[in-house]
């Protein structure tokens, strides 16, 4: 083997080994084996389109919050790479028959983008404004997390895909919210869920599980 041979055969195993140490040390589910896999986020986003789907009869319209889309150059392991994933799953699951209003929101480029990026009381304000605008929409849709939602306030059944998961045990608890998807916060049988990726990182939750859910400790985010 010739010594150019050789460097390249040493620099791949130092890739590899530092690939998997970044795999095995990562404690947040949305850092695990196959970050890359871009498939699960977008799948979260196509599983929230049929739930809404199915409740809606395929009819209505809603409210879309969702993030702009990223520049380009970003890495598969970039948030706002996951989040534009999700939202092009959504659109592409949901049936033509159902408008959407859009409410673009700027969110920061942060790992924890759905959770704190753009805030619980800004969302609620941008809701409030699109609902002046779309008073009778059918259902709002966050993929920007979890909004906070005065006590007092009356608004159309919301779905949202957050990193909150006291938000989305609070809210639903409260009874606005219908359907969450949040990150897996345990240990997934990786080999048994060989590619089924949505199921490795994530999981849904309704008003049925959800206090079993936050029970568990699962209402909580990652740990980091």
């Amino acid at each position: 083997m010739s010594t150019k041979n050789v460097g390249v055969t040493l620099l791949s195993l130092c890739a590899l080994v530092w690939a998997g140490n970044r795999i095995l040390n990562s404690d947040d589910p949305m850092q695990k084996p196959l970050t890359q896999s871009v498939d699960a986020h977008e799948k979260a986003g196509k599983v929230l389109a049929k739930q809404i789907a199915k409740d809606l009869e395929k009819t209505g319209s809603l409210l879309l919050l969702a993030p702009p889309p990223p520049p380009e150059g970003l890495g598969l392991d970039n948030p706002q790479t996951w989040m534009a994933r999700q939202t092009q799953g959504f659109l592409a699951g949901l049936p033509n028959s159902i408008t959407v209003h859009t409410v673009p929101v700027s969110v920061a480029q942060t790992r924890d983008a759905q959770m704190t990026g753009a805030s619980a009381e800004l969302q609620w304000k941008n809701i409030r404004k699109a609902l002046e605008k779309h008073p009778k929409v059918s259902a709002i849709v966050s993929l920007v997390g979890c909004p906070k939602i005065p006590k007092t306030a009356e608004l159309p059944p919301l779905y949202v895909l957050s990193r909150s998961g006291d938000q989305v045990h609070d809210n639903m608890t409260a009874g606005y919210i219908s359907f969450a998807i949040v990150p897996c916060n345990s240990a997934q049988d990786f080999d048994s869920l060989r590619g089924d990726w949505f199921s490795v990182f994530y999981e849904t939750v309704t008003p049925d599980t959800v206090a079993a859910w936050h029970q568990a400790g699962k209402g909580s985010p990652p740990s980091k």
